[in-house]
């Protein structure tokens, strides 16, 4: 067969469809397995797209929750430590999610909603990072995570400072927990070989 010129044609073109069809085969092999890859990451990218905005939205409630408080002490016009005291433990009546609500004063009073906390002897608030913090930028800051040194659970600081008549009169800070957030990332249902993680 390959001693004639038709015979030589006849292998030439079998060899040359076979050599097509596999490199056909390979190029959809090779387009959908890009295809694969793109909507599985898609996928997982509108998955942390959907979970980074529920923790957003949870971040945000418990900042309206401290302002709350704030603007409700503000407008009473008074540090007195009853009406604090009612502030505090108003606004934490029903938040399951907080290990304290507390207002440090500036002139180192601190009245806290959890009357299982016991705190140290010569604690003032004025000297800790969260009041200093919220102090010096006037605005709501949220401390990075960190093992509370009282409950042994992992929470995260809001605070808020606290004017009345444009002085500061003192910070609410409230503590709360990350079991909801734990909780949240607990709930993603992950495929085979893929894991979840969190960053600031």
């Amino acid at each position: 067969m390959l001693k004639t010129i038709k015979g030589r044609l006849t292998v030439s073109m079998i060899g040359i469809v076979v050599v097509s069809i596999f490199m056909t085969a390979a190029g959809l092999l090779t387009i959908a397995g890009k295809q694969t890859i793109q909507d599985q990451t898609q996928a997982l990218q509108l998955n942390a797209d959907k979970y980074a905005e529920e923790i957003n939205t949870w971040i945000e409630n418990e900042k309206m929750l401290a302002c709350g408080a704030v603007e409700s002490i503000a407008a009473g016009r008074t540090t007195d430590t009853d009406y604090i005291q009612a502030v505090v433990d108003a606004h934490a009546q029903g938040r399951k999610e907080l290990l304290n609500l507390y207002c440090g004063t500036d002139d180192s009073r601190f009245i806290w909603s959890n009357r299982e906390i016991e705190m140290p002897a010569g604690y003032d608030p004025v000297q800790r990072g969260w009041y200093q913090q919220a102090a010096e930028t006037g605005s709501v800051i949220v401390t990075d995570p960190y093992c509370d040194a009282l409950t042994g659970r992992m929470c995260t600081t809001i605070a808020a400072p606290v004017y009345i008549e444009d002085r500061l009169a003192g910070v609410i800070g409230l503590d709360v927990t990350l079991e909801t957030v734990t909780e949240l990332t607990g709930s993603i249902s992950y495929e085979d070989g893929v894991y979840g993680f969190l960053v600031d």
